[in-house]
């Protein structure tokens, strides 16, 4: 799968954190029955109290914050009154940057974490004519809007953000 590439680990610091630490869970692979997740501590009324949106929930908003991203539209979009919003480190107000040229997303994988309120998707996208790898973060809130939307992209051809002096070659998946 496409976050095993040790390339756009090393790319995506991000994401490497996200799978290094546990805090994911792949959307097309079954719910993991580990010991922790059985235990008294994790399924506790304090605990399960504090999951406001559990994992279709975030699912269900990454899918909808992607299908305004691709309408080119962010009306309708539930976001908090204190709404941030990143594309490549850079404050981007909701609505503009990548928003105004994404066109398709060619491939993705989703991941969610009901105790923190995150989901994020990673894959390809059509940035402007151009393809781009993608990582997409959002922190949902309570009453279930967005408070926070972090976009990193890697486009064909162009130095990398992360690090200097250094191409970015893509191959089709």
């Amino acid at each position: 799968m496409i976050w095993e590439n040790r390339f756009l680990i090393r790319q995506f610091p991000v994401l490497g954190a996200l799978v290094a630490l546990g805090l994911v869970s792949c959307s097309s692979a079954p719910e993991a029955t580990s010991s922790a997740a059985q235990s008294p501590a994790f399924r506790s009324p304090a605990t399960l109290a504090r999951i406001a949106c559990d994992r279709d929930c975030l699912l269900g908003d990454v899918n909808a914050y992607e299908a305004h991203m691709l309408a080119h539209d962010a009306t309708g979009l539930a976001t908090s009154a204190d709404f941030r919003a990143t594309e490549n480190y850079l404050p981007t107000p909701l609505g503009q940057g990548y928003w105004t040229r994404v066109k398709q997303i060619f491939y993705q994988e989703q991941f969610a974490d009901p105790v923190s309120g995150q989901v994020a998707a990673i894959g390809l996208l059509d940035d402007g004519g151009k393809d781009a790898y993608f990582v997409l973060r959002l922190k949902i809130g309570p009453g279930n809007v967005i408070s926070q939307s972090e976009m990193l992209l890697i486009r064909n051809g162009e130095t990398s953000f992360l690090q200097k002096n250094r191409s970015v070659k893509l191959n089709p998946i």
